[in-house]
């Protein structure tokens, strides 16, 4: 594949890279410099596509917490650290996390562990473990945790 040279075929470059995928910056200047692009022309295009609006890591930070919050599947843990592996400030991402339904967490929480735990007798204790461990992984908050296996059944039916 033929290397481009100046910046206006590293602009169409990112701009092919946008039309396929939103990415933030980080990601955008990344691709780039695998491509082999020096970093003063990198600066120059991102520059250009944020001019342009073509590139806006708020407006992907918000977009992308709305997917995965809407998902039901992930808890404000998992949806930072996807933020942070997109490559989002951390300011960025703060501002919009202040905004999170934390209620809702709880909600999708309950409604995770509903289909989570088996039918098939286990002790409680087992439940709790597995119902700790499966939101964890899901990234929910400690607090949502500890309000859900509160809600389990008492251990006086093991």
């Amino acid at each position: 594949m033929k290397l481009p040279l100046n910046e206006q075929d590293v602009f169409q470059l990112a701009l092919t890279m946008l039309s396929r995928r939103s990415c933030s910056e980080a990601e955008v200047a990344l691709q780039l410099k695998r491509k082999n692009v020096d970093g003063a022309t990198v600066m120059a295009v991102i520059s250009r596509l944020r001019e342009y609006g073509y590139l806006n890591d708020a407006a992907l930070c918000d977009l992308l917490l709305h997917k995965y919050s809407t998902s039901k599947k992930y808890g404000i843990r998992a949806i930072v650290d996807k933020l942070k592996r997109r490559g989002l400030p951390g300011p960025v991402i703060q501002n919009v996390i202040n905004s999170f339904d934390y209620a809702g967490e709880l909600k999708k929480a309950q409604n995770l562990i509903q289909k989570y735990i088996t039918a098939k007798p286990v002790s409680n204790y087992e439940i709790q473990t597995k119902v700790a461990r499966f939101l964890y992984t899901k990234g929910f908050s400690q607090h949502t945790i500890n309000a859900i296996l509160e809600e389990l059944p008492s251990a006086g039916q093991e």
